[in-house]
């Protein structure tokens, strides 16, 4: 596994976050901010990743 499919699979998980967060739309309060911080992590991941050589 290379460290660009790594940022492709962060990416793919946060976008699934995004996904998930608008299908919970004034449901789930708690689930919602658990998705949004899950995807502040992996912004970070990524960002990481990306300075590898």
């Amino acid at each position: 596994m290379t460290k660009q499919d790594l940022i492709e699979k962060y990416k793919a998980f946060k976008e699934g976050n995004k996904i998930f967060i608008k299908s919970f739309v004034g449901l789930d309060k708690t689930k919602v901010e658990c998705a949004k911080a899950q995807i502040k992590l992996l912004d970070l991941v990524i960002k990481d990743l990306k300075k590898l050589d």
